[in-house]
């Protein structure tokens, strides 16, 4: 029974959530994390995509399989960096959203 329960008051927790983002006009805050979402999520599978078209085969010289070594480097680089920013942008949202926290 303890799962149930539970389980309804994360989905009433969420519909609240909701109504107070909605009452109080913070939709910018609720759909920017969004839009950064999506375009990491999309730029991770294009930077997947473009690592496996930069592999080189085995009859490659030594001097392209180091090429491609460092241009899949690169991508994957790429990726943690798109992360990180991504993190910072979802860390940053606290602080424009403590005119909120009443202080006693």
């Amino acid at each position: 029974m303890g799962f149930i329960r539970d389980f309804k008051l994360g989905v009433n927790s969420y519909i609240n959530a909701v109504i107070f983002i909605k009452k109080h006009k913070l939709w910018i805050y609720f759909l920017f994390p969004m839009v950064i979402f999506f375009v990491i999520y999309y730029s991770g599978f294009t930077f997947q995509e473009l690592k496996r078209d930069y592999t080189a085969g085995d009859d490659a010289s030594m001097i392209k399989k180091v090429w491609y070594f460092f241009v899949s480097g690169f991508f994957l680089l790429m990726s943690y960096v798109i992360f990180i920013l991504f993190c910072f942008a979802i860390l940053s949202i606290p602080k424009k959203l403590g005119f909120l926290i009443k202080r006693s």
